[in-house]
Order: C-alpha cells, then structure tokens, then sequence
C-alpha cells in the first residue's frame, strides 16, 4: 500500500488531479440513484459469494470420501 500512495503522490506532484463534484452535475436524485444500484449489487455479490463457499465446502467434502 505505501507504495501505491507514493505513486500517487508523485502523480500529483506531476499535475494537479481533476476533481470532479458528480453529484453537484448530475444532481442528488441521479447521484442516490445509482449509489442505491450500487448497493443492491454488492448486496447480492456477497449472496453469491456465501453460496459459492458452501458449493466449495461441499466439493470439497465429495473429494474427501
């Protein structure tokens, strides 16, 4: 990790990053919008992965026998 802030800390140095105020732009209902969407899908993301480490466990057993 210190050395990923060390590169980003040289690319400011090197040129001043553009910030953006997306929610300023596109506007507050547009901006809950999408973090909503973005919270749903992560949500059923960590569904997926608590089914696919039971499959696993399971797999993992059958092997064992």
């Amino acid at each position: 990790m210190a050395e990923r802030f060390a590169r980003l800390e040289e690319y400011e140095r090197w040129r001043e990053p553009t910030k953006i105020d997306f929610e300023a732009d596109l506007g507050h209902e547009a901006w809950n919008a999408y973090w909503a969407m973005w919270d749903s899908i992560n949500v059923e993301m960590c569904k997926c992965q608590d089914f696919v480490n039971k499959l696993r466990d399971q797999v993992m057993q059958a092997l064992q026998r």
